[in-house]
């Protein structure tokens, strides 16, 4: 049985140029908010969509494609930037769970006392039950699959992204959430993907490629998208293949 798998990124040029160019009969389908490129790989069928970037943008786009197109395996690829001391720019994340880093409870302070950022706890907002930080799973065959890939441009870490509509640039805070939550990088997209996927039951997966780490002072780099892409088409040749 052929199997339909919609890969979804942020930015196009950046992180999906070489998909498309790796797909046969590659047919672009637009509808009044987003581009889809139907195409095929080893006579399967792929679809890539670039969300734009942000959570509510990835949102929209992956639910339409979603209900445009039925799919099998949802994969989430593109940039992020390292959080820790052990994650360099050209490593990839694969995301066994995503979090959302932008929604906080903020301690509570009289008028005066300030603000600490520090006192801000992640929290997941919940109707008729009690609040509480829900980390949004990965699917366990596809992260094992991703195991079995060879990476030469630099190391693989399995982990928790962390993400939400933010550009954490203070190395205190980044340090804080990877030792607090257990976050090993942050994107702007990975949480709704998931968590839409789940909400859908589909089987989902995160491929992130190091563009940066803030704390170790490695700037940003564009270039380093190509290699979440390859590493994703290895991902799709495995799932097609197994």
């Amino acid at each position: 049985m052929k199997k339909i798998i919609l890969v979804i990124a942020a930015m196009e040029d950046v992180e999906l140029d070489y998909l498309k160019e790796k797909l046969n009969n590659l047919k672009i389908v637009k509808n009044n908010i987003y581009t889809f490129y139907e195409g095929e790989f080893l006579e399967n069928q792929i679809v890539l969509v670039s969300s734009n970037i942000g959570i509510i943008n990835s949102a929209a786009a992956i639910t339409l494609g979603i209900e445009k197109y039925n799919p099998n395996v949802i994969i989430n690829e593109g940039t992020a930037g390292g959080y820790g001391k052990s994650i360099h720019r050209g490593d990839i994340v694969i995301g066994k769970n995503a979090v959302n880093i932008t929604t906080m409870e903020t301690s509570k302070r009289k008028e005066g006392e300030g603000s600490d950022l520090s006192k801000y706890e992640l929290i997941t907002f919940l109707r008729g039950e009690k609040n509480r930080l829900i980390y949004k799973q990965g699917n366990k065959e596809l992260v094992e699959l991703a195991k079995k890939i060879e990476y030469k441009e630099g190391n693989i870490h399995f982990g928790t992204i962390g993400s939400g509509d933010i550009w954490n640039k203070e190395a205190d805070r980044i340090l804080h959430l990877n030792k607090r939550y257990e976050i090993i990088c942050e994107d702007m997209e990975a949480i709704s993907v998931y968590t839409i996927a789940n909400l859908y039951n589909i089987p989902v997966i995160g491929i992130k490629v190091i563009s940066n780490n803030e704390v170790l002072n490695e700037e940003y780099e564009r270039k380093t998208g190509i290699n979440a892409q390859k590493f994703t088409l290895n991902l799709i040749e495995k799932i097609l293949t197994k």
